[in-house]
C-alpha cells in the first residue's frame, strides 16, 4: 500500500499524467453508463445498423457535427413525413376511383451549400388493383421528373 501511494504522489508531478488519469477515469465512467443504461438488445440493434436504423442517413454524406469544424456550413439530412401532419395536402378526385394527391412541404433551409442529392422513401398501400404514379418537382432547379 505504501508503495501505491508513493507511485501516486510521483505521478502528481507531471501535468500530463494527471490529464491522462482523468480521461481514463472519464472513459470508464462513460463506459458504465453506457452499459447500464441502454438495454443489450437495443445496444445490439444500434451496433448492427440494419435498414431500420440508418436508412435515413445517405452512406457517403460526412456526419452532421462536422458543420461544427467548418466555415460553410454544408446540408444535413432533413426528414420530412406526410405521416407526421408537416405537409400540406390537397386530394383531388380524378374520377373512376382514381385522386391525385399533392403534399407541400415548406422548411427553414438554413445551409450555405446546395444538396449533391435527394432521396425519397414511399410507403404506399394500395387497397385492390391500381396504379401508383409519382412525379418529383424540384422547385430549386425547376426541372419535373416523371415515372409515368
Amino acid at each position: 500500500m505504501i508503495a501505491f501511494r508513493k507511485s501516486l504522489k510521483d505521478l502528481a508531478q507531471y501535468p500530463s499524467a494527471i490529464a491522462g488519469m482523468i480521461m481514463i477515469f472519464g472513459f470508464l465512467a462513460i463506459s458504465v453508463y453506457a452499459v447500464t443504461s441502454i438495454p443489450y438488445n437495443e445496444a445490439i440493434r444500434l451496433w448492427r445498423g440494419g435498414e431500420g436504423v440508418w436508412y435515413k442517413n445517405p452512406v457517403a454524406a460526412p456526419p452532421a457535427w462536422t458543420n461544427y469544424f467548418r466555415s460553410e456550413k454544408l446540408p444535413e439530412s432533413i426528414v420530412l413525413s406526410s405521416s407526421e401532419g408537416s405537409a400540406e395536402k390537397i386530394i383531388t378526385d380524378k374520377g373512376d376511383g382514381i385522386s391525385e394527391t399533392l403534399l407541400t412541404y415548406t422548411f427553414d433551409y438554413s445551409f450555405d451549400a446546395f444538396p449533391q442529392g435527394t432521396r425519397s422513401l414511399f410507403h404506399v398501400h394500395i387497397h385492390g388493383q391500381g396504379t401508383v404514379c409519382f412525379d418529383l418537382v424540384d422547385h430549386a432547379r425547376w426541372e419535373r421528373n416523371s415515372n409515368c
